[in-house]
């Protein structure tokens, strides 16, 4: 689930905060197809599937290019969930920063 949650982060380039990317994942596990988020309304035409599949796809290019590269954005992403759990507001910036704080 962790890699699944980066791959979303990253795919969305940080609007995405880890836990607001597995709410996406849970819906879509729910049965939900449709979201209304906004970067699945603008970019996917509300449809989720094709975002979750469009992130993972990346993800796993990525993967077999820097194995290493991937391996630091998902443990980058788990230590934001502590972040997360401790204070909301300060995960909001951390999202902001995310294309920069990332290699």
């Amino acid at each position: 689930m962790l890699w699944l949650v980066a791959a979303m982060v990253d795919g969305s380039v940080g609007y995405y905060t880890p836990r607001a990317a597995e709410l996406q994942i849970e819906r879509f596990l729910s049965g939900k197809n449709e979201s209304y988020a906004e970067r699945t309304m603008c970019i996917y035409k509300c449809d989720l599937a094709l975002e979750i599949l469009s992130d993972v796809r990346y993800f796993l290019a990525l993967e077999e290019r820097d194995e290493e590269r991937v391996r630091r954005k998902v443990e980058f992403v788990r230590k934001w969930y502590e972040i997360d759990a401790k204070d909301w507001g300060k995960s909001k910036t951390v999202s902001m920063m995310y294309p920069t704080m990332v290699i």
